[in-house]
């Protein structure tokens, strides 16, 4: 949710612009949460029915209490939650049949071509993960971000070989970039600089 202030005065500008988390100090508004209830079993047919799960299926939980999505994105650094997240990518990476593909083709150095760094974009995490029940829903909205060639939600991940040059090269941006623009910030797994 964003709050978004515009001037019509020679032309349209932006005066202001801000992020609302959507949290329990938001009070719902009976239509949109009508509309809502209309259009959840849509959701589950045509998205969570391919995962074997509904919105609301309850898929762990978490005794830990994660920073909110404002604590993250204010905080240049590591934490937790993006951790987590480029450690799934990194076991992702190394349990799918394109990794496979991947390894074979990496000048036959089998050992040396596992995917070994996750990375995630910091402008692509949209929720933290809540303490207590993690439903579906939650997983969705936290990387709902773009669509792949499936077109289903979120960025496929993809596999690349990169130097030691590419990869300082990308923690030179990500320090000069990220540490100005947290959206611009990378969080890694597998590498700390």
């Amino acid at each position: 949710l964003g709050k978004v202030v515009l001037s019509a005065r020679n032309g349209w500008q932006c005066l202001d612009y801000q992020m609302i988390p959507l949290d329990s100090s938001i009070q719902p508004d009976p239509r949109i949460e009508q509309e809502i209830d209309r259009m959840e079993p849509l959701l589950d047919n045509k998205y969570f029915k391919f995962f074997g799960c509904t919105a609301r299926s309850l898929i762990g939980s978490s005794d830990y209490d994660f920073p909110s999505l404002g604590q993250i994105q204010s905080h240049f650094g590591d934490n937790r939650v993006t951790q987590l997240i480029s450690d799934a990518f990194v076991f992702a990476g190394n349990h799918f049949d394109q990794g496979e593909t991947l390894r074979r083709q990496v000048h036959g150095r089998y050992d040396q071509a596992i995917p070994t760094i996750g990375i995630v974009g910091m402008g692509n995490v949209r929720a933290s993960i809540p303490k207590g029940e993690l439903r579906a829903e939650d997983a969705f909205n936290m990387l709902s971000f773009g669509s792949g060639p499936d077109a289903r939600a979120g960025f496929p991940l993809i596999s690349a070989y990169l130097t030691r040059e590419e990869i300082k090269t990308i923690c030179e941006i990500d320090a000069n970039m990220g540490s100005k623009y947290g959206d611009f910030q990378l969080q890694f797994s597998g590498l700390s600089y």
